[in-house]
């Protein structure tokens, strides 16, 4: 979904990959240590976020009421993405 998001724009993602050892974490001061798990796990949520929105009318419906709960979720999971954001 990113990937389609930024080809969009005209812009590919660039993913960038870093390994930090323990000691390496440990050696940084604590608040910046919090901060980057504070920021792992708005990343991870946001994700999660995202897959179940698009999880959650990805498939064509077999019937109205299962149509309705579809927009129902898809709202719901757009809202709590839009809070997170």
């Amino acid at each position: 979904m990113f990937n389609l998001l930024m080809m969009l724009k005209g812009k590919l993602m660039e993913i960038y990959s870093v390994q930090i050892n323990k000691e390496g974490f440990y050696a940084t001061p604590e608040r910046e240590r919090a901060f980057f798990i504070s920021i792992a796990h708005l990343a991870n949520e946001i994700h999660a976020l995202l897959r179940s929105l698009l999880y959650s009318h990805n498939t064509p419906a077999q019937n109205n009421a299962e149509e309705n709960g579809r927009v129902t979720l898809t709202l719901m999971f757009a809202k709590l993405l839009a809070g997170k954001v």
